[in-house]
């Protein structure tokens, strides 16, 4: 994720990954997607403070994708407030969605 990024890669941009990075349901995701997927808290952090989670939709999507997966600091961090109101598995559902159009080339 910080290798993309320091090459100018945009994380709100759909990525094509290979099956092994995330799963082999989940090829396409955004970079902020793969973030939340490796559930580590100082990167989301750290990519909030860049301002790269700036809408209130992009941060409840991560927050519903973070508590789909089980990631509870995440979902702590990203929702200081309370997690907000999340269809169980939906977030998940966008990413396994999208997947299913995936390309064979992958990062």
């Amino acid at each position: 994720m910080l290798r993309y990024l320091r090459a100018g890669e945009d994380p709100k941009e759909v990525w094509l990954l290979r099956p092994d990075i995330i799963s082999s349901t989940v090829t396409r995701a955004t970079g902020l997607e793969a973030a939340i997927w490796g559930g580590r808290q100082p990167l989301i952090e750290l990519l909030d403070r860049r301002g790269l989670i700036a809408d209130a939709a992009t941060r409840q999507h991560l927050t519903c994708l973070a508590k789909d997966i089980g990631s509870e600091d995440v979902v702590a961090y990203l929702s200081p407030g309370g997690a907000p109101s999340c269809e169980t598995g939906a977030a998940f559902a966008i990413l396994t969605e999208r997947s299913r159009t995936a390309t064979p080339a992958a990062r």
